[in-house]
């Protein structure tokens, strides 16, 4: 979807996300989302529109989940945000606002690209900072919610704090019964790999819920799938093994890579193709809740190690961070005069931009630049699921 707000009128265009009328306000939300006590959906949805007009306040580290959601008040002002978890993104023009950066890269019209970014893809693989390839088109901020008002978009705080600010969730148990009631109406498929993330979501839900598992891959000596097996059987459960199909016609299939990927996810690596696949499988299945443990760096040490064995002290050291975490293939023998001028300086300015996450001890930094760094990375999840 995506709206526009030029100095004629707002308006709302190409909907595909779900809508209710409720209270003379009008929500158009796509994913999943919930509270506490609360089905997911349109029963959390009413009650969050309940809680604004009662308070004109959203209370919003009390919702949950992996959604977009845009709220048409009386007066049209429009309330937009997603999930507090970096799981999905709006991208923001100029005059528009769309769940889709191949959408709006249509509507705006932009011809240049913004150069700095086209410097960090070639030498990172990926983008960072909020920044797409088209310059003046940027990415929704999972801490923020932006309100449109006299053809205005402004950004405002959602006052939830940092990873390392206290969390809602009480007691971890009771969380996952409240999560399983809340998606009691969904049709709800599990990938348990051989990770122990995925194991742990299932294991603290399975009791509550209905899930169908699943997981991918072609070698069934693979140790992730004799895992799975494994850990479906004790539990008395089924688990499909998906294979990755080998598309006929390469032509047609990259197009649609391209398209799922929607301009901002690599889509020519074995990775994608499987993830791809999958997921329409899944989705073609009927189900319309994806889950899976992926929370793994945040309770690992993989983007410590670079201070290994020296965790918890109070100095980061952002060089040693930038080379091994961030540098990591030293790219620098492919840039034409443009990009060469970002060569002498990036690293220095790159530092600076993360100073706003550094924490206390160098470990708790380390978690929040990963999860401030590398958020936007399940978008492709959403396109497929929701297509």
């Amino acid at each position: 979807m995506f709206i526009k707000f030029d100095k004629s009128k707002v308006s709302i265009e190409n909907i595909e996300f779900q809508k209710i009328s409720y209270k003379n306000f009008t929500i158009y939300y796509q994913g999943i989302i919930w509270k506490k006590r609360k089905k997911a959906g349109k029963n959390t949805v009413i009650s969050i529109i309940d809680e604004y007009i009662k308070s004109n306040n959203i209370n919003f580290i009390d919702i949950y989940g992996a959604f977009s959601i845009v709220i048409v008040k009386p007066d049209n002002t429009i309330i937009f945000f997603t999930d507090n978890s970096n799981m999905r993104c709006f991208f923001i023009g100029n005059s528009t606002v769309s769940s889709s950066f191949l959408e709006i890269a249509k509507v705006e019209k932009i011809d240049q690209f913004d150069i700095e970014s086209i410097y960090e893809l070639l030498k990172f693989g990926c983008v960072y900072f909020g920044k797409t390839l088209l310059k003046g088109i940027s990415i929704s901020e999972s801490d923020k919610f932006y309100v449109i008002k006299n053809e205005k978009c402004q950004c405002v705080d959602k006052k939830i704090g940092g990873i390392d600010n206290k969390t809602s969730i009480d007691n971890v148990n009771t969380f996952f019964e409240e999560m399983a009631y809340a998606l009691s109406e969904c049709n709800i498929t599990l990938s348990l790999t051989g990770g122990y993330d995925s194991r742990m979501v299932f294991a603290c839900l399975n009791n509550y819920v209905p899930i169908d598992l699943f997981i991918s891959g072609d070698n069934d000596e693979d140790s992730d799938i004799k895992i799975a097996k494994k850990v479906s059987e004790i539990a008395n459960k089924n688990i499909d093994v998906i294979k990755v199909k080998k598309p006929k016609k390469l032509d047609k299939k990259l197009n649609n890579f391209f398209e799922d990927a929607d301009g901002v996810v690599s889509f020519v690596n074995n990775g994608f193709i499987r993830i791809n696949n999958f997921l329409h499988e899944r989705a073609n299945k009927g189900y319309d809740c994806y889950l899976t443990g992926d929370g793994g760096v945040l309770h690992k040490d993989w983007w410590w190690i670079q201070d290994f064995p020296f965790y918890k002290k109070r100095n980061t050291n952002m060089k040693k961070f930038y080379s091994q975490r961030i540098d990591v293939f030293k790219v620098d023998g492919i840039f034409g005069k443009e990009l060469k001028k970002y060569y002498d300086f990036y690293e220095d300015d790159f530092y600076k931009k993360c100073k706003k996450y550094l924490k206390k001890y160098n470990s708790e930094s380390y978690d929040s630049l990963y999860f401030s760094l590398n958020g936007k990375k399940q978008r492709l999840i959403i396109i497929v699921m929701e297509s």
